[in-house]
Protein backbone atom coordinates (compact mmCIF):
# COMPACT_ATOMS: atom_id res chain seq x y z
CA UNK A 1 0.00 0.00 0.00
CA UNK A 2 1.49 3.23 -0.77
CA UNK A 3 1.18 5.79 1.89
CA UNK A 4 1.34 9.54 1.70
CA UNK A 5 2.46 11.82 4.40
CA UNK A 6 0.92 15.47 4.46
CA UNK A 7 2.20 18.51 6.00
CA UNK A 8 -0.40 20.55 7.40
CA UNK A 9 0.66 24.68 6.82
CA UNK A 10 1.14 25.56 3.76
CA UNK A 11 0.00 22.15 1.96
CA UNK A 12 -3.29 21.32 3.38
CA UNK A 13 -4.52 24.92 4.94
CA UNK A 14 -3.28 28.41 4.35
CA UNK A 15 -2.41 29.56 8.24
CA UNK A 16 -1.10 33.11 7.46
CA UNK A 17 -4.09 35.19 9.50
CA UNK A 18 -3.75 32.82 12.38
CA UNK A 19 -0.07 32.88 12.78
CA UNK A 20 0.73 36.54 12.10
CA UNK A 21 -1.78 38.02 15.04
CA UNK A 22 -0.67 35.25 16.67
CA UNK A 23 3.07 36.28 16.20
CA UNK A 24 2.29 39.75 16.65
CA UNK A 25 0.45 39.15 20.11
CA UNK A 26 3.55 36.90 21.21
CA UNK A 27 6.04 40.15 20.47
CA UNK A 28 4.22 42.44 22.07
CA UNK A 29 5.37 42.52 25.45
CA UNK A 30 9.19 41.80 24.17
CA UNK A 31 9.88 45.81 22.86
CA UNK A 32 11.50 43.78 20.11
CA UNK A 33 10.23 45.89 16.96
CA UNK A 34 7.84 43.73 14.83
CA UNK A 35 8.64 42.14 11.07
CA UNK A 36 6.01 43.23 8.48
CA UNK A 37 3.33 40.58 7.25
CA UNK A 38 6.00 39.60 4.01
CA UNK A 39 8.77 39.19 6.56
CA UNK A 40 6.37 36.90 9.07
CA UNK A 41 4.83 34.80 5.95
CA UNK A 42 7.90 33.37 5.16
CA UNK A 43 8.30 32.21 8.78
CA UNK A 44 5.31 29.58 8.03
CA UNK A 45 6.33 25.90 8.53
CA UNK A 46 9.63 25.79 10.81
CA UNK A 47 9.17 24.83 14.08
CA UNK A 48 7.71 27.45 16.38
CA UNK A 49 10.66 27.93 18.37
CA UNK A 50 13.15 28.56 16.23
CA UNK A 51 11.32 30.97 14.76
CA UNK A 52 10.58 32.93 17.84
CA UNK A 53 14.13 32.91 18.52
CA UNK A 54 15.29 34.25 15.15
CA UNK A 55 12.42 36.90 15.36
CA UNK A 56 13.55 38.23 19.10
CA UNK A 57 17.21 37.72 18.44
CA UNK A 58 17.98 35.59 21.35
CA UNK A 59 18.37 32.50 22.85
CA UNK A 60 17.18 33.09 25.74
CA UNK A 61 15.27 30.28 27.25
CA UNK A 62 13.17 32.35 29.67
CA UNK A 63 11.94 34.63 27.14
CA UNK A 64 11.41 32.28 24.38
CA UNK A 65 9.22 30.11 26.43
CA UNK A 66 7.29 33.28 27.32
CA UNK A 67 6.72 34.04 23.99
CA UNK A 68 6.01 31.20 23.10
CA UNK A 69 3.62 30.31 25.50
CA UNK A 70 1.93 33.94 24.23
CA UNK A 71 1.41 32.72 20.74
CA UNK A 72 -0.13 29.48 21.81
CA UNK A 73 -2.65 31.08 24.16
CA UNK A 74 -3.86 33.28 21.28
CA UNK A 75 -3.68 30.42 18.67
CA UNK A 76 -5.51 28.16 20.70
CA UNK A 77 -8.37 30.60 21.59
CA UNK A 78 -8.76 32.24 17.74
CA UNK A 79 -5.43 31.75 15.57
CA UNK A 80 -6.10 28.14 14.37
CA UNK A 81 -9.65 29.15 12.91
CA UNK A 82 -8.36 32.40 10.81
CA UNK A 83 -6.95 30.07 8.70
CA UNK A 84 -8.82 28.60 5.23
CA UNK A 85 -8.05 25.14 3.31
CA UNK A 86 -6.79 25.61 -0.05
CA UNK A 87 -9.45 25.37 -2.78
CA UNK A 88 -9.57 21.77 -3.87
CA UNK A 89 -7.80 19.95 -1.34
CA UNK A 90 -11.24 18.76 -0.22
CA UNK A 91 -11.48 17.32 -3.20
CA UNK A 92 -8.03 15.63 -3.91
CA UNK A 93 -8.18 14.12 -0.54
CA UNK A 94 -11.87 12.18 -1.11
CA UNK A 95 -9.95 11.06 -4.64
CA UNK A 96 -7.23 9.32 -2.65
CA UNK A 97 -8.89 8.32 0.22
CA UNK A 98 -11.43 6.80 -2.12
CA UNK A 99 -8.72 5.06 -4.25
CA UNK A 100 -7.90 3.47 -1.09
CA UNK A 101 -4.54 5.72 -0.19
CA UNK A 102 -2.86 5.50 3.41
CA UNK A 103 -2.76 8.77 4.58
CA UNK A 104 -1.04 10.97 7.13
CA UNK A 105 -0.63 14.38 8.58
CA UNK A 106 2.78 15.03 9.49
CA UNK A 107 3.11 18.39 11.09
CA UNK A 108 5.60 20.58 13.19
CA UNK A 109 2.74 22.01 14.35
CA UNK A 110 1.65 21.14 18.29
CA UNK A 111 -0.47 17.97 18.02
CA UNK A 112 -3.15 19.12 19.46
CA UNK A 113 -3.49 22.24 17.60
CA UNK A 114 -3.76 20.05 14.23
CA UNK A 115 -6.18 17.71 15.47
CA UNK A 116 -8.76 20.32 16.21
CA UNK A 117 -7.84 22.23 12.81
CA UNK A 118 -8.57 19.39 11.05
CA UNK A 119 -11.71 18.32 12.99
CA UNK A 120 -12.80 22.27 12.33
CA UNK A 121 -12.77 21.77 8.60
CA UNK A 122 -14.10 17.94 8.74
CA UNK A 123 -10.88 16.89 6.99
CA UNK A 124 -9.68 14.64 10.17
CA UNK A 125 -11.81 11.38 8.87
CA UNK A 126 -9.46 11.12 5.76
CA UNK A 127 -6.35 10.37 8.02
CA UNK A 128 -5.27 6.98 9.57
CA UNK A 129 -2.93 9.34 11.95
CA UNK A 130 -2.33 13.32 12.48
CA UNK A 131 1.39 13.77 14.12
CA UNK A 132 2.60 16.79 15.20
CA UNK A 133 5.25 17.84 17.60
CA UNK A 134 4.32 17.53 21.66
CA UNK A 135 4.75 19.20 24.85
CA UNK A 136 8.31 20.20 25.54
CA UNK A 137 9.51 20.13 21.74
CA UNK A 138 9.33 17.08 21.10
CA UNK A 139 9.01 16.06 17.47
CA UNK A 140 9.52 19.05 16.24
CA UNK A 141 12.50 18.03 14.56
CA UNK A 142 10.60 17.06 11.06
CA UNK A 143 13.39 14.10 10.17
CA UNK A 144 12.41 12.75 14.23
CA UNK A 145 8.64 13.74 13.44
CA UNK A 146 8.91 10.63 10.36
CA UNK A 147 11.29 8.49 11.74
CA UNK A 148 8.38 8.24 14.61
CA UNK A 149 5.41 8.23 12.32
CA UNK A 150 7.52 5.07 10.34
CA UNK A 151 8.03 3.33 12.98
CA UNK A 152 5.00 3.47 15.24
CA UNK A 153 2.69 2.63 12.01
CA UNK A 154 5.81 -0.15 10.97
CA UNK A 155 5.13 1.96 6.92
CA UNK A 156 7.91 1.30 4.61
CA UNK A 157 10.01 4.35 3.43
CA UNK A 158 10.40 3.04 -0.30
CA UNK A 159 6.67 2.86 -0.58
CA UNK A 160 5.83 6.16 1.36
CA UNK A 161 5.81 10.20 -0.13
CA UNK A 162 6.21 13.14 1.86
CA UNK A 163 3.97 15.97 0.74
CA UNK A 164 5.02 19.66 2.07
CA UNK A 165 5.86 23.22 0.87
CA UNK A 166 9.23 23.98 2.88
CA UNK A 167 12.82 22.71 2.56
CA UNK A 168 12.36 21.05 5.71
CA UNK A 169 9.84 18.61 4.52
CA UNK A 170 12.19 17.45 1.39
CA UNK A 171 14.77 16.89 3.55
CA UNK A 172 13.08 14.98 6.18
CA UNK A 173 11.76 12.61 3.40
CA UNK A 174 15.14 12.38 1.45
CA UNK A 175 16.85 11.66 5.26
CA UNK A 176 13.83 8.97 5.95
CA UNK A 177 14.35 7.03 2.76
CA UNK A 178 10.48 8.55 1.35
CA UNK A 179 10.04 9.84 -1.85
CA UNK A 180 10.03 13.92 -1.28
CA UNK A 181 7.54 15.99 -3.28
CA UNK A 182 6.62 19.87 -2.98
CA UNK A 183 3.97 21.85 -3.82
CA UNK A 184 3.98 25.40 -5.31
CA UNK A 185 1.11 27.08 -3.89
CA UNK A 186 2.23 27.34 -0.18
CA UNK A 187 4.87 29.58 1.49
CA UNK A 188 8.46 27.99 -0.02
CA UNK A 189 9.73 28.98 -3.34
CA UNK A 190 10.50 26.40 -6.10
CA UNK A 191 14.16 27.09 -5.77
CA UNK A 192 13.56 26.07 -2.25
CA UNK A 193 11.86 23.08 -2.97
CA UNK A 194 14.04 21.94 -5.64
CA UNK A 195 17.46 22.85 -3.82
CA UNK A 196 16.29 21.07 -0.73
CA UNK A 197 15.69 17.97 -2.95
CA UNK A 198 12.44 18.14 -4.20
CA UNK A 199 11.24 15.11 -6.47
CA UNK A 200 8.69 16.26 -8.04
CA UNK A 201 6.91 19.72 -7.58
CA UNK A 202 2.93 19.82 -7.96
CA UNK A 203 1.64 22.92 -9.32
CA UNK A 204 -2.33 22.68 -7.72
CA UNK A 205 -4.38 20.55 -5.36
CA UNK A 206 -5.91 18.86 -8.38
CA UNK A 207 -2.28 16.92 -9.13
CA UNK A 208 -2.38 15.08 -5.58
CA UNK A 209 -4.37 12.23 -7.20
CA UNK A 210 -1.94 11.25 -9.62
CA UNK A 211 0.29 10.29 -6.70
Amino acid sequence: MHTLLFDLDGTLTDPAEGFIRSIRYAMEPTGVAEPNDAALVGCIGPPLRNTIMTLLGTDNTEQVEQAVERYRQRYRELGMFENRVYDGIPNALQALHQAGTQMFVATSKMTDFAKAILQHFSLDHYFVGIYGSLPGALLDNKKLLLEHIIRTEAITPATTTMIGDRDIDMTAARATNCRAVGVAWGYGSLRELQEAGAELILDSPAQLSTL
